[in-house]
C-alpha cells in the first residue's frame, strides 16, 4: 500500500485553484469535506461553525481571506451591535448567547439584507435543541443553518 498524495488542485476543479491550494489542507485537517469547501468558495452561503472557540476562531481564519467584505464582528455581549447598512460578512459570536430580543434583531436585520449578505455564526451548543425549546427562533436558525461546519461530531438537525 503507498502512502497518500499530497493535496493538489486539479484543473477541473475552477474557482481559483491557486487559493484553495493555499487553504484547502488546513480545512482538512479540521474535518471539511472538499464539497463543503467548494460551496464555502463559490456561492458564499450562510455558514454556522459549531465547536469550541479556540476551534471556530481557526476555522474562521482559514476562512478570512474567503469572505465577502466588509467584515465585522458582533456578539451578544456587545449587544448585537449590527451594521447599519447589511452588507459584506457578518460574523455573530457564540450565537447561542443571544437571547430572543437580540435573536429577533438579527432576523429582522437579515430580512432587510439582500443575498450579497454573509453571516458566520458561531457557537459551541447545539442549536436545534434551544428550538426545540422554544428559547431559539426557528425561522433564525434556518436561515442561518445553510452550512454547518461541525467540529463537535454531534449529530444536529
Amino acid at each position: 500500500m503507498h502512502p497518500a498524495a499530497p493535496w493538489r488542485p486539479q484543473p477541473s476543479m475552477g474557482l481559483g485553484t491557486d487559493m484553495a491550494a493555499q487553504q484547502e489542507p488546513a480545512l482538512s485537517a479540521l474535518g471539511i469535506s472538499a464539497a463543503t469547501w467548494r460551496a464555502l468558495l463559490g456561492a458564499r452561503p450562510n455558514l454556522m461553525v459549531v465547536g469550541e472557540p479556540p476551534a471556530t476562531e481557526a476555522v474562521l481564519r482559514a476562512l478570512e481571506p474567503h469572505l465577502a467584505t466588509p467584515v465585522s464582528r458582533c456578539s451578544a455581549e456587545t449587544g448585537l451591535s449590527l451594521p447599519g447598512r447589511p452588507a459584506g460578512t457578518v460574523v455573530v459570536e457564540e450565537l447561542a448567547a443571544l437571547d430572543l430580543d437580540q435573536q429577533a434583531q438579527l432576523l429582522r436585520w437579515l430580512n432587510k439584507a439582500d443575498e450579497r449578505v454573509q453571516v458566520v455564526s458561531m457557537t459551541s451548543q447545539p442549536l436545534y435543541a434551544f428550538v426545540e425549546q422554544g428559547t431559539f427562533l426557528a425561522e433564525l436558525y434556518y436561515r442561518l443553518n445553510t452550512v454547518r461546519i461541525d467540529l463537535k461530531g454531534e449529530r444536529m438537525l
